[in-house]
């Protein structure tokens, strides 16, 4: 019985081949050769691995017979005809060619795998921990606002968090962590404490590095004035913390550009960031924030909006891209959350409403 060949992969502007092993994404195989795209969830759900097909088939081995969720819509601006493949799912059928997209626009940045030092550590909320990260000062972690890394954490296993602040705000490294059954099993909470000696790895993903805040995205308002298009961003629980990393530069960089946070929690008690928020939101005036509670208890105000976070947005979106406009999206949070918010957006844009790209990190 004839053996088939290999699969094989070509990387544009690339031309050598690179084999496949058996089962091997396109991911895998770029990242066993030393390149770097684009990922961030490695789930499927996120999209930003997409890479442009120019020859060959692929299949979806986890998602069979179904479409990846984050493959499902074309990314803006591409010509009529282009095929996009998921690279975190996709598996080549023989021989195929792919173009990745750039990573980043402005500089390259390396990853590393450095010990640190949890210099500080708070209870943020009920089940939700801060921890401040010290590196060796001869090796400096340089990284874009939206980007996450890998921790070790004491148990031998990896878990990505985001980074929750912009590289100019401290010489620290902010994470927000979601205690879970399984690190309160292995008594991985325990070790987390100032002074502990850790593994970090990173930076990697690209959430946000997309949106250009002094984009010309504009539409004609009611008066007839241009108006910029709003980026709107949607939080799920610890979601949160790399929207305060975009936030933080993009408001004090001096955009203009109208940005909305609507960040969805249980209980006003979990929203353990909402005094910066405010401030932020009385100092810029093109910063708008909007907190949804999806369980809130009897004492959270009457002002603090109610239900779930991908509703808000959908009842909101008139407003948003009245005039004309088309408001970006950029989510962080539970995979439910963000596939309702996904439905959501697909249901405005059926109803005849403008909607843009949607960039997310979708995990659990």
């Amino acid at each position: 019985m004839n053996t088939p060949p290999p699969a094989t992969v070509v990387f544009h502007p690339r031309t050598e081949p690179v084999v496949l092993g058996v089962g091997e994404t396109l991911l895998e195989a770029a990242q066993r050769t030393g390149l770097r795209v684009p990922h961030s969830c490695r789930g499927g759900n996120c999209g930003s691995c997409r890479m442009t097909l120019l020859a060959g088939e692929v299949d979806y081995p986890r998602f069979a017979p179904l479409t990846p969720p984050g493959l499902i819509g074309a990314t803006p601006g591409l010509a009529p005809g282009t095929v996009e493949v998921l690279a975190c799912q996709a598996v080549p059928r023989g021989a195929v060619q792919v173009e990745p997209r750039e990573l980043r626009r402005a500089g390259e940045v390396e990853v590393k795998k450095l010990p640190c030092r949890v210099a500080r550590c708070e209870t943020l909320s009920p089940g939700v921990l801060g921890l401040w990260l010290r590196l060796p000062a001869a090796e400096p972690l340089e990284f874009h606002a939206g980007q996450y890394v890998n921790l070790w954490l004491g148990d031998d296993r990896q878990r990505s968090f985001s980074i929750a602040a912009p590289p100019h705000a401290s010489s620290l490294v902010e994470v927000h962590i979601r205690e879970s059954a399984s690190m309160v099993a292995s008594g991985v909470l325990d070790q987390l404490r100032e002074g502990s000696l850790l593994t970090i790895e990173g930076p990697h993903g690209v959430l946000g590095s997309e949106v250009d805040t002094g984009a010309a995205n504009y539409g004609t308002a009611n008066n007839g004035a241009a108006e910029l298009a709003p980026v709107v961003l949607v939080a799920g629980g610890t979601g949160y913390a790399p929207m305060q990393a975009l936030l933080w530069q993009w408001l004090e960089s001096g955009t203009q550009r109208p940005v909305v946070l609507y960040w969805g929690v249980r209980a006003a008690e979990d929203l353990y960031r909402d005094a910066w928020l405010r401030e932020r939101a009385a100092r810029f005036t093109q910063f708008r924030y909007v907190p949804v509670l999806s369980a809130a208890a009897e004492d959270d105000s009457a002002e603090l909006r109610r239900g779930f976070v991908h509703d808000a947005v959908r009842a909101d979106w008139p407003a948003l891209c009245a005039g004309g406009l088309t408001p970006e999206v950029v989510a962080a949070g539970p995979t439910v959350m963000v596939d309702a918010l996904r439905a959501a957006l697909s249901e405005l844009s059926l109803a005849g409403y403008p909607v843009g790209p949607l960039t997310c990190d979708a995990y659990g």
